[in-house]
């Protein structure tokens, strides 16, 4: 994973926006990676998606408003 997302640990474990190469934009935590060059986004309950690196054209933190 280091060869394609050297800065993967800069998100584990935040609240994170993804933008993939289809378009899609998805919302979740950053729950890990894997050998196979991919990630895994949690959006709770039972929804985890498996998104390999190779797919995924940007990953942001998602900002957190102040009250």
């Amino acid at each position: 994973m280091s060869e394609y997302f050297p800065e993967w640990r800069n998100f584990a474990k935040q609240q994170v926006v993804v933008k993939t190469v289809d378009g899609s934009t998805l919302e979740g935590r950053l729950a890990s990676r894997d050998r196979d060059n991919a990630i895994i986004l949690d959006q709770g309950a039972e929804d985890r998606f498996y998104l390999p690196i190779a797919n995924i054209v940007w990953i942001r933190v998602k900002r957190q408003d102040s009250v």
